[in-house]
């Protein structure tokens, strides 16, 4: 592969990777519109507890976390990206989520990991997910007891919605 090959293949996998990012920054924010605009319209997803259309599953999602969970957060790992064509890719990507909940009074976090195996699409130059398939490798709930750092003053946590910190970065630079 030529130097331009090359440099074309890094900027079709950076833009996987960032929807991938913006999927796991919508869920954990909150975010039905980030959520899907990391999906194609008709996209799928097959999650488990959801399965169907991509952009129902943004509208759902938000929600039902935010019933059954004080907090999320997704972590990427590696990506295994495939290219299966000009506009087209295989890619399995590894997570690892939390997810912190309360059983019987007592603060628990539900640790998941598994991996996500997309069909991704490009469009008019941008990609997104096709298909999506969720694979459970483990899970399981330990106990969350209160820290020390929750009584620092000045101490920012992270929250669902617009109220994170982080939005007043991402405003600000969109602006």
């Amino acid at each position: 592969m030529d130097i331009s090959g090359t440099l074309a293949l890094a900027q079709d996998e950076a833009a996987i990777r960032a929807a991938l990012a913006r999927y796991c920054r919508g869920i954990d924010r909150g975010d039905p519109v980030l959520i899907a605009s990391a999906y194609w319209p008709e996209a799928e997803d097959h999650h488990g507890v959801f399965d169907g259309n991509a952009h129902e599953f943004a509208r759902w999602i938000v929600p039902h976390l935010a019933k059954e969970y004080t907090l999320t957060q997704h972590l990427l790992g590696q990506s295994l990206i495939q290219m299966s064509g000009p506009d087209a890719a295989a890619v399995e990507t590894y997570f690892s989520s939390r997810h912190g909940h309360a059983r019987n009074g007592v603060r628990m976090v539900e640790m998941v990991s598994g991996r996500y195996i997309d069909r991704f699409a490009r469009r008019a130059g941008e990609w997104r997910i096709a298909d999506r398939l969720l694979i459970v490798d483990f899970v399981f709930d330990v106990p969350h007891p209160k820290s020390i750092v929750e009584d620092i003053p000045g101490s920012i946590f992270g929250c669902r919605g617009q109220e994170d910190a982080s939005y007043g970065l991402f405003t600000a630079q969109q602006g």
